[in-house]
């Protein structure tokens, strides 16, 4: 579903862009308020919000509608998209995202300070095959400028901030703590099921047959098993340490080396991307 390719833009697009500055405490008050409802996803269902891509890691999933993409206003009240995560084994509405298709020298509203807006140029199947994502390029072609906003969950990052890597400390219940390495948190994202976005986007990145596929999705699946099974051994509830972090950055190195070793060497090579 392409939800994110847009073939023509008006001059006055971006008509609707909030005027002046505005309090970010403001704007999450007003966010909240008005997606309140949607911690019901049959609520969003109801509304025109339907299930587009995978489940990332660093962001869950993504509900779209696709009236509020098109129609390219940035109205706090109305957002775009919502993100979505199972968090403790419950679903669960985690923010709000705005996203306004722009034109060739078209700007992004800049009355949100710390607003992390950035360009989406293909389908969020296509973008989610990214571990992470760039600003706005402000290049001659028709995109969608997205900004994430972190309303009912806490992000280290910030509240505008795109990714969001204590998500996969929180689905499992614990918080997570301050600082976290990224690839500890990827590690860490495998004993809630990222295991099969991970094999998805070697695989993809990789441009792998389906022999190499196959055996990177081994190579993945036993490392989320061994990652699972240090987690299950430990008391529950129980903090992360600095040195659980270290053990889980290590995990995900020893995982990628294996990858790497797994796969013919232009396929290597082009994992270095990621």
């Amino acid at each position: 579903m392409r939800l994110f390719v847009v073939t023509s833009v008006t001059s006055g697009l971006l008509c609707a862009a909030v005027a002046g500055a505005q309090d970010p405490r403001e704007f999450v008050a007003q966010a909240r308020a008005a997606t309140e409802r949607f911690k019901d996803q049959a609520v969003a269902t109801t509304e025109g919000y339907v299930k587009v891509g995978p489940d990332f890691p660093a962001m869950g999933e993504h509900w779209v509608n696709g009236e509020l993409v098109v129609r390219g206003e940035f109205d706090v009240a109305r957002p775009a998209i919502l993100t979505y995560a199972t968090i403790r084994g419950e679903v669960t509405l985690t923010g709000a995202v705005y996203a306004m298709a722009i034109g060739p020298g078209q700007k992004v509203p800049d009355a949100l300070p710390g607003a992390h807006w950035h360009d989406h140029v293909g389908s969020i199947d296509e973008e989610s095959l990214l571990f992470g994502h760039d600003g706005v390029t402000g290049g001659d072609s028709v995109r969608l400028a997205v900004m994430h906003a972190w309303v009912w969950v806490e992000n280290p990052a910030g509240t505008f901030a795109t990714d969001n890597w204590s998500l996969p400390f929180a689905r499992v219940g614990v918080p997570a703590p301050p600082n976290v390495p990224p690839d500890a948190a990827r590690a860490m994202s495998l004993v809630s099921g990222s295991g099969a976005y991970y094999a998805m986007l070697f695989a993809s990145v990789g441009q792998l047959g389906e022999r190499h596929a196959d055996a990177v999705h081994g190579i993945v699946a036993r490392h989320a098993e061994r990652v699972s099974d240090w987690w299950r051994s430990r008391p529950p509830g129980g903090e992360i340490a600095r040195q659980d972090l270290e053990w889980l950055s290590a995990s995900w190195t020893a995982l990628e080396a294996e990858v790497a070793r797994a796969v013919p060497a232009e396929a290597a090579k082009r994992l270095k991307r990621i």
